[in-house]
């Protein structure tokens, strides 16, 4: 026994990436590991072909399900002033920076002693490794606190995170991969501590109100 956890994560689902509606799910970590470690084809060209297209195109082709780690007051919107709190933390890893890049290996080295479930996403390649990493609190946090939490984990993965993951209200797709892809998905977790935002100094500077309807692939 890892000290005391939250029964229920909450989190939201959408529809897509117009879904401004979202759904609140409350469920385990068993059933995020399910939902995240099964991953659907999704467009209708090879990687090589998508990896060539405009940000534009790869939207339309990324379209699909997705999922916001954080909750919205009631009849609220997808939006950073209607959450209500985050009981996951999600980031990417998209090694489009001129930081060392992160692969498997040094991905398991950076959160050793974390709970957490790693994929890679849409325009994962073997010449470019593109992972989001999920990791369970053990309270649920503010949109304030999440800015907080955010830099620590950019700090220990050695400031690759995708600055976008700064927006408490980002969307991510469920997991999905390019027709011809569906060999190069991966998926890895680990059974650690959930992590404790009270272990993190006193947020001090006022809260920074963003707004974002994003969707990460």
């Amino acid at each position: 026994r890892r000290g005391r956890r939250l029964a229920n994560l909450n989190f939201t689902l959408v529809r897509n990436v117009t879904d401004m509606r979202p759904q609140t799910i409350a469920a385990d970590w068993a059933y995020l590991k399910t939902l995240l470690s099964n991953p659907k084809p999704r467009g209708n060209k090879p990687l090589t072909d998508y990896l060539r297209c405009s940000k534009d195109e790869k939207s339309k082709l990324k379209n699909g399900p997705g999922w916001v780690p954080a909750t919205f007051k009631k009849d609220g919107r997808r939006c950073d002033n209607d959450i209500e709190s985050l009981s996951v933390f999600a980031g990417d890893i998209d090694n489009n920076n001129d930081v060392t890049p992160i692969t498997r290996a040094t991905l398991k080295t950076a959160l050793n002693g974390h709970t957490y479930h790693a994929h890679t996403s849409y325009s994962h390649s073997p010449e470019c490794e593109k992972w989001r990493v999920v990791i369970p609190l053990k309270r649920p946090i503010s949109k304030a606190e999440h800015a907080q939490v955010f830099e620590h984990f950019d700090r220990e993965l050695g400031g690759a995170l995708d600055p976008k993951g700064r927006t408490p209200s980002q969307l991510y797709y469920l997991p999905s991969h390019p027709p011809d892809a569906g060999g190069l998905f991966e998926f890895f977790s680990a059974d650690g501590e959930w992590f404790d935002p009270d272990t993190l100094p006193a947020q001090s500077t006022p809260e920074r109100k963003v707004q974002s309807v994003q969707l990460r692939g």
